[in-house]
């Protein structure tokens, strides 16, 4: 999956941008609301994260973002329903068959 530079979410432009690293221990994606953009790190524990990992993060990112454009700040900050979600939604879109 190629993962857009750019999305539009409810009435919002939302940016999207690869780091190096996210701050924070351990973390590989972030969201911020008030910028309307998303950081996905291209690298782990200084090594080369996969095109997969990177696309996982990427709906993680956005599942986080839907819930708060939604009002459910509860559901989008949690954390466990998120990853549940998002790793799902993931797989739909890496698994869906297109009609030739």
């Amino acid at each position: 999956m190629m993962i857009p530079y750019s999305f539009k979410l409810g009435d919002q432009n939302w940016s999207v941008h690869r780091v190096y690293a996210v701050e924070g221990k351990n973390k590989v994606g972030k969201v911020f609301y008030d910028l309307h953009a998303i950081q996905i790190a291209t690298h782990r524990k200084q090594q080369p994260r996969s095109d997969e990992a990177k696309a996982e993060t990427f709906w993680h990112e956005v599942t986080h973002a839907i819930l708060h454009s939604m009002d459910c700040p509860g559901l989008a900050g949690n954390e466990a329903f998120v990853t549940a979600f998002s790793t799902r939604l993931n797989q739909v879109v890496h698994t869906a068959r297109l009609p030739l």
